[in-house]
């Protein structure tokens, strides 16, 4: 494979796709394993900031991968209900939120983003004091965000 070739294939989605497909089952344990998943997902239409969500199991295992959120070059609106929804509606216990800096920035996000990943954390200690009251306390909810 030529690198046009190689190039012309990541930025198609071709690669995003069969990631998604083979990471499905698979125990993510450290923050380069994250990155090796995701960068051919941001590198399909690089030009707008995209949020994903990767939704683990209890082991860690990636139960899905998704697009939650799509903006301009500049942000993303980020709804935390439809975060929520989607991890009620895999049962996952933990997720890991992604995104990229489609103008090459690498200064941390706004306040806003903090706000938001907030919520998030805070909706899960809500579910994990709820299993605990509930004597369900082999489940394990938490939001394995790095920086936070």
């Amino acid at each position: 494979m030529t690198e046009s070739t190689f190039w012309k294939e990541l930025t198609s989605g071709k690669f995003a796709q069969m990631v998604k497909e083979e990471s499905k089952g698979k125990e993510l344990s450290s923050p380069h394993e994250v990155f090796n998943i995701v960068k051919p997902m941001f590198a399909e239409k690089d030009d707008v900031e995209r949020i994903y969500c990767i939704f683990l199991d209890t082991k860690n295992q990636v139960l899905a991968i998704e697009e939650m959120f799509s903006g301009s070059i500049l942000s993303s609106v980020i709804y935390p209900r439809e975060i929520i929804k989607r991890v009620m509606a895999l049962k996952a216990s933990a997720m890991i939120l992604t995104h990229n800096h489609p103008t090459g920035c690498t200064e941390p996000s706004n306040v806003i983003w903090r706000k938001y990943v907030k919520c998030l954390k805070h909706y899960f200690t809500a579910l994990k004091l709820s299993a605990v009251a509930k004597r369900s306390c082999h489940r394990r909810f938490g939001v394995p965000i790095a920086g936070f």
